[in-house]
């Protein structure tokens, strides 16, 4: 399988919004190769178009959370999500912060913008072939 360009950085801007550092990018190449995640031809078409767009990302990633959630696509995006995670330049990322009470409103917001996005996955998914 190979490393897109701009993979790791495309990844991590999803999961986190902004770009990850190069030792990430070392890892995830080296965690990629370890182990070994190989596509199908259809599954290896729709990674390359999630990587082009993060709508594209966020709606397969939803869409599979139904299908198929031990998909190796989600797999790619998880090695990121634990070299993220694992770092100390992202902690800020997944610690929890001070909120004011409209912040509830906003997750109402962004709840049903994911089943929407998911509901568009489902069909990309079932229009690529992919499981």
């Amino acid at each position: 399988m190979p490393i897109y360009d701009n993979e790791a950085d495309r990844l991590s801007m999803y999961l986190v919004g902004k770009p990850c550092t190069a030792d990430i990018k070392e890892a995830f190449a080296d965690a990629v190769t370890k182990l070994d995640i190989t596509f199908t031809p259809n599954q290896e078409k729709l990674y390359s178009r999630m990587l082009s767009s993060r709508f594209m990302m966020r709606a397969v990633d939803g869409g599979l959370v139904f299908v198929n959630r031990d998909s190796l696509l989600r797999k790619r995006i998880f090695v990121m999500l634990c070299l993220l995670e694992a770092s100390k330049d992202y902690t800020d990322s997944f610690l929890p912060q001070k909120r004011n009470w409209l912040h509830f409103f906003y997750i109402g917001i962004i709840t049903s913008w994911a089943f929407f996005t998911a509901i568009v996955g489902i069909l990309i998914i079932k229009t690529a072939n992919v499981e």
